[in-house]
């Protein structure tokens, strides 16, 4: 590319970055001295860390979000008033000159309110050859935080020892979280693992398995092309459907549950530890209905190309 095209295609980014923040915005500044550059497949890679630490006045009533394109995000909660980040960013060039260019334009916004913070990862616009930037976060906050939202397009998510609302979404990439209350987590390539309880755990991901184990909670749980494990104690209403993959699920300190089950009538459905159970067989799909006690509670699992197995333990 014609190199004052470059020049201008970068000038029009960075400026675009300008105006977008608003004043409460707190942009980071680099020292390049600072940088490291080693050659790695013949392309030079420039890295720099960031860090920065805010005070919580208000856990409970306090919101963390987080946006990223490129790279690993890792929360872990610890009993403190104080959130702490660790940004580790990475760029790459041809040389080392264009290699800590491009790293000088990977920039990150913080932008603090008085019950909220947002941290937002801004790549440039245009890369002009070698590999993405990208930004791996290393996150400790308070772990009694009242939310808790990290968006991800290319990197894994992992979340520790938060008792807070979850909203966790990836494009590709695995997410793994721990903790209590609300979870939405969600992804399009990549596993979910989620362990948890005393909340709502809604979990999707298209292309992945999914394993949940949780205590007194509301499950949801959908793959397209993936298995799905539940371990699941004193569970509320249930709902697990996957189109290509097994289903699997093992139930303990439950004393009323309903069970539906179906599945492609080549494929088995076995239920066990049951007061009652119904199977029926039809002419594309095969189904059954377990009870235990008065069958208060409503689960569902159900699945075009695999098997079912339920397990109760009383």
């Amino acid at each position: 590319m014609d190199k004052n095209l470059y020049k201008l295609l970068i000038s029009i980014t960075l400026f675009a970055t300008m105006i977008s923040c608003k004043p409460t915005c707190e942009l980071v500044s680099l020292d390049l001295r600072d940088f490291k550059a080693v050659s790695i497949g013949g392309r030079v890679k420039a890295e720099a860390v960031e860090s920065k630490v805010y005070p919580v006045s208000h856990p409970d009533k306090f919101t963390f979000s987080l946006k990223n394109t490129n790279g690993s995000i890792r929360v872990s909660g610890k009993p403190t008033r104080e959130i702490s980040i660790r940004a580790e960013k990475v760029a790459y060039g041809e040389d080392q000159q264009q290699a800590e260019k491009r790293l000088e334009e990977l920039i990150i916004v913080y932008e603090k309110k008085t019950d909220e913070l947002s941290i937002r990862a801004k790549p440039p616009v245009v890369t002009i050859g070698g590999r993405s930037p990208r930004v791996d976060f290393i996150i400790s906050l308070p772990e009694t935080l009242r939310q808790v939202n990290v968006h991800s397009v290319n990197g894994r998510i992992d979340v520790r020892h938060v008792n807070s609302s979850f909203d966790l979404h990836s494009t590709n990439g695995a997410i793994d979280v721990e903790g209590s209350g609300d979870m939405e987590v969600s992804t399009t390539n990549g596993r979910i693992g989620v362990r948890g309880g005393n909340g709502e755990i809604r979990a999707s991901t298209t292309n992945g398995n999914i394993d949940i184990d949780a205590n007194n909670s509301k499950v949801s749980a959908s793959s397209t092309n993936g298995r799905i494990t539940l371990k699941l104690r004193s569970p509320e209403q249930t709902d697990a459907h996957t189109t290509n993959g097994n289903i699997s699920a093992d139930i303990s300190e439950a004393r009323s549950i309903k069970v539906e089950a179906g599945a492609r009538k080549a494929w088995r459905l076995y239920l066990s530890g049951f007061d009652k159970v119904e199977k029926r067989k039809g002419l594309f799909q095969n189904s059954a209905t377990a009870i235990l006690g008065d069958g208060k509670v409503r689960m569902e699992f159900k699945t075009t190309n695999g098997s079912i197995e339920v397990r109760v333990t009383r």
